[in-house]
């Protein structure tokens, strides 16, 4: 089965009805339509690694809450009282490590002036960043209107059951190929719409095929059999 623009489109349509998009469900997403930061929105992305977004989103608030998500004041502020406010997220020793640090190089350098740098320039300096990874990145990127797709967990398992990529693909090649099939205005939104899917019925133990709107264009249930 191959996937090409035609059928892309037909996913997104697809999708498009059957699922909202609520900013609360996307933490980054959330913060960025609430405060257009991208320290705020880097920040929340990392609260969001390896946790739930109603958990990433949970700490935001009590972080910005009790100590205030600004560098001037995040550099400034004491580890643990940073592990405390977002612990609900999981892995708090090591996101209030990244994010003190975060904040102290933030005073530093300007986020804004290198998101306009262009996505390569932009995403080579982003990395460098404490616990900012690809995908990271490419969340921060793509939120602030980058033609970019992040690959999570929920988009790596429904695009490999599709068959759009090949299952011992890793994250540049998903991309890769995502990006040279989806056009740039669908990029983040379907990155959105397939999390949904993944999270409602694309599931990673048990996946709900008998419910599934893409059930004909997808090559799992064959696999299955």
């Amino acid at each position: 089965m191959v996937w090409d623009r035609e059928k892309v489109k037909l996913m997104f349509e697809i999708l498009s009805k059957s699922y909202d998009i609520i900013p609360e469900e996307y933490v980054s997403l959330w913060a960025y339509l609430t405060y257009k930061d991208p320290f705020k929105v880097l920040v929340a992305t990392i609260l969001s690694q390896s946790s739930t977004d109603k958990a990433a989103l949970k700490s935001f608030r009590k972080l910005d809450e009790s100590l205030g998500i600004e560098p001037s004041k995040l550099s400034k502020a004491k580890l643990e009282d940073i592990i405390k406010a977002i612990e609900e997220s999981g892995l708090q020793n090591q996101k209030a490590r990244a994010i003190k640090k975060l904040a102290e190089i933030a005073k530093e350098i300007d986020l804004e002036k290198i998101l306009k740098e262009g996505i390569d320039s932009a995403r080579k300096k982003l990395i460098e960043l404490p616990k900012v990874g690809y995908k990271t990145a490419d969340v921060l990127l793509a939120t602030f209107g980058m033609p970019v797709i992040p690959i999570d967990t929920h988009v790596e398992r429904v695009v490999k059951r599709l068959g759009i990529v090949r299952s011992e693909a890793k994250y540049e090649e998903i991309r890769m190929k995502l990006e040279e099939i989806i056009p740039d205005q669908y990029r983040h939104k379907i990155h959105l719409l397939l999390i949904a899917h993944g999270r409602a019925i694309c599931k990673a133990k048990t996946p709900l095929c008998s419910k599934c709107a893409l059930y004909d264009l997808c090559e799992y249930p064959k696999k299955l059999k």
